[in-house]
């Protein structure tokens, strides 16, 4: 068994039509051509939470990134559960920030809200627990869409209906314990976008999930309504079409990124901490290429242009985390290999769930880089502050973590100026 052990996987493989990968790599490449960031601030507001704050002297900002992968997202929740065993923390309590993806924003999202009748968030180790005993669920088959060629291949009802079992039904994307985001692709605008709990729109926790996780043939799109939104009366509310975030933001890196350089401007430099879902261990060589025709390579391109891209992605954010402003930042990638027979983003049975869990806990204790990271964790978090959106349009500045006490408002920019 080969194990890909390093701080940057090679590549990161996701099950995708053909259209939707070229989809993403035209996104991407249009995002880069017009110099914009693919980060929206167009979403909600920071609350307080219970988590303490431990001042150090080294100002460095810490971002967890969650990707997409349906079921291998116990890969990932294995990985998170020795970094929060190994440090005796939460997730929230070890990064500024928390960002995902499809399931990954499903784990964001229970990693930092709070459980229903309690003041602590989820656990990585219960989050598992969710996603494989809901798994059933989850992936319950349409019996009419033939498979998926007749309309979405699962219940896109059965999300919501595992939401309602775990979160609140009132809890907001605002009403969060540590700062996060979901990345969502918007079917109108074409664009990737973040529902974030900071910013002027506020969604109901539940949809930033299924808004999320709406991955195409899978799922279908799903149609939100923010509760509120700055500047827009009730009545005048728009509802906002989005499919999953992935395409376009499976493994969103730089998107993490993003967050600490336009919000914590008092970071000096930036560990970004990448947990990947697995790579399928898919080697092609010239003679299983050389007779493919069109149906041949339809089959694999989407794969190809994945790997170009998540290479691509890595290469870029190991240079920008080396070289953010005072420098001394990394970007730490884990990613661990797995067999091609068990890379089904929607193999739920237990056997392939027992599978996946047990190569990433090979996989981790052959890792040097996984342990330094442990190390790194243990280290007391900075305090820092995030300058970013209020309800009214003006910008607040928050302590991150959150003080014991509630919410520090540093300086109110729309109150200064009236």
């Amino acid at each position: 068994m080969n194990l890909y052990v390093r701080d940057f996987s090679r590549k990161t493989f996701k099950k995708a039509s053909l259209c939707s990968a070229v989809c993403t790599l035209l996104l991407t490449s249009a995002q880069a051509q017009d110099g914009r960031s693919a980060l929206d601030t167009s979403s909600t507001s920071l609350i307080p939470s219970s988590s303490s704050v431990r001042v150090v002297e080294e100002r460095n900002a810490r971002v967890l990134v969650l990707e997409g992968g349906g079921i291998r997202g116990v890969v990932t929740l294995a990985m998170l559960q020795r970094l929060e065993e190994t440090t005796g923390k939460p997730a929230h309590e070890l990064f500024h920030a928390i960002i995902g993806t499809s399931v990954g924003g499903l784990l964001t999202t229970l990693l930092s809200t709070k459980k229903p009748g309690t003041n602590e968030a989820y656990s990585a180790k219960e989050c598992s627990e969710i996603l494989i005993n809901e798994s059933g669920t989850l992936f319950e088959k349409n019996q009419w869409s033939l498979d998926g060629w007749m309309g979405t291949k699962y219940l896109s009802s059965n999300l919501g209906i595992v939401c309602d079992k775990y979160i609140d039904p009132k809890t907001t994307t605002d009403q969060t314990v540590c700062p996060h985001a979901l990345m969502v692709n918007n079917t109108e605008t074409q664009r990737v976008e973040m529902l974030s709990s900071w910013g002027v729109r506020v969604f109901k926790a539940k949809d930033a999930i299924l808004a999320s996780g709406a991955m195409p043939t899978y799922f279908a799109p799903a149609l939100i309504k923010p509760v509120s939104e700055a500047g827009v009366s009730m009545a005048q509310l728009p509802s906002y079409s989005y499919i999953d975030g992935g395409l376009g933001a499976c493994d969103p890196s730089m998107r993490g990124y993003d967050i600490v350089a336009d919000f914590f401007k008092t970071a000096e430099h930036i560990d970004v901490v990448s947990l990947g879902t697995g790579v399928a261990d898919t080697p092609r060589s010239h003679d299983s290429l050389k007779g493919l025709g069109f149906i041949g390579w339809e089959k694999i391109m989407a794969e190809i242009i994945w790997d170009a891209y998540q290479y691509a992605e890595e290469d870029h954010m190991t240079r920008a985390c080396q070289n953010f402003r005072t420098k001394g930042g990394a970007y730490w990638r884990f990613d661990p290999t797995i067999p091609s027979a068990h890379a089904a983003i929607d193999n739920n049975t237990r056997e392939n769930i027992h599978t996946l869990i047990s190569l990433t806990h090979t996989f981790l204790d052959e890792s040097t880089d996984f342990a330094k990271l442990l190390e790194l964790l243990k280290k007391p978090i900075s305090s820092l502050e995030m300058s970013c959106p209020n309800s009214s349009g003006g910008i607040q500045i928050v302590t991150v973590p959150f003080p014991k006490a509630g919410m520090v408002v540093a300086e109110s920019m729309d109150e200064q100026a009236a």
